[in-house]
């Protein structure tokens, strides 16, 4: 009998977290990024190519929106910090 979809979405958001723990431990303890985000949450956001991770935004990061490219902190417990949007190039 195969597992219900949300059993296997959480798996595997639990696997991504696991993975982004491991991979800011590897870097010093911590890491940033460049990502757009794909979904829009009071209070946090998900970015391509971490589904099921809401990352939660700094409150100067204000009225975000679906295609925004963000500047994303992981640290290596795992916490995840929306920076917020980088400056269009001229």
């Amino acid at each position: 009998m195969s597992k219900p979809i949300e059993s296997v979405a959480r798996e595997v958001a639990d696997h991504q977290a696991r993975e982004a723990v491991r991979a800011g431990q590897s870097v010093s303890g911590a890491d940033w990024r460049l990502a757009r985000v794909s979904v829009v949450y009071t209070g946090t956001v998900e970015i391509e190519g971490a589904p099921g991770i809401r990352v939660r935004r700094l409150s100067t990061y204000t009225s975000p929106a679906i295609g925004d490219v963000i500047a994303v902190l992981i640290n290596s417990a795992g916490n995840w910090l929306a920076l917020g949007r980088t400056a269009t190039g001229a």
